[in-house]
């Protein structure tokens, strides 16, 4: 029982996951992760590529100098991506065909 019915049950549950040496997770819960993981991973991670750069520290990143302008919407369709889901409630969700910049 993964999906306790009462706030009494969740408590006991979760107790139970805490105290375990072993949790055996449903095979369907696993494939549901890992498809969740890609589509976060793969299809919509928005690239910043343009506005890094390689860190000394390989666990890091830093932003690059790059000019303001190439902060406008209309400059690149990560930022523009951004903006409609800021101001216009849209998804953020890079258009798979990207549009002239």
């Amino acid at each position: 029982m993964f999906y306790p019915d009462s706030k009494k049950n969740y408590l006991r549950k979760a107790y139970d996951l805490l105290e375990s040496e072993r949790i055996e997770v449903p095979e369907e819960f696993s494939n549901n992760a890992r498809r969740f993981l890609y589509y976060q991973l793969f299809k919509v991670s928005l690239p910043f590529e343009e506005y890094l750069i390689t860190h000394p520290d390989p666990s890091y990143v830093q932003l690059e100098k790059f000019p303001i302008n190439k902060l406008k919407p209309e400059k690149s369709p990560t930022i523009k991506t951004l903006v409609d889901g800021i101001l216009n409630g849209e998804p953020f969700v890079l258009d798979k065909e990207p549009k002239e910049f």
